[in-house]
């Protein structure tokens, strides 16, 4: 199934971190396309470091929920330490769109919700996926 996913770090070395993910993320996405690497201004929370954010986008074998814990622990793997939300952290992986598929659950919304509101993820996304369909 084709997936976007979106990866952003505003803690320690970001750029190292998010291409570390990226490596990592290889385990189980077939990644196709990488898009450059932005610096952007804090969401939500603002006083805090400027994030790198980066959109991925590929194919994986692997169910939403599956996809969603093999990145949950691929961020603990990362060094990502629970702090409060829309704080700092140290890589955050988001599924943007996991194909055409609409789910609509507690923990796992797809298409991600508030991704049309986040110029750090539509302005990445738009680099490697100008044509996609938002399945909503």
């Amino acid at each position: 199934m084709k997936v976007v996913l979106s990866l952003g770090s505003n803690i320690g070395d970001r750029r190292k971190t998010i291409i570390k993910t990226i490596s990592k993320l290889r385990e189980k996405v077939k990644i196709e396309k990488v898009s450059s690497l932005y610096e952007t201004e804090p969401w939500g929370y603002k006083n805090q470091n400027k994030f790198f954010n980066v959109a991925v986008s590929g194919e994986t074998n692997l169910n939403p929920r599956e996809l969603l814990f093999f990145i949950k622990k691929l961020e603990k793997e990362m060094g990502r330490r629970e702090r409060f939300r829309w704080g700092p952290r140290e890589i955050d992986v988001d599924i943007i769109f996991y194909g055409d598929v609409i789910l609509e659950e507690e923990d796992l919304k797809i298409p991600h919700k508030e991704y049309r509101d986040r110029d750090f993820v539509i302005i990445p996304l738009l680099e490697i996926e100008d044509e996609f369909i938002d399945p909503e």
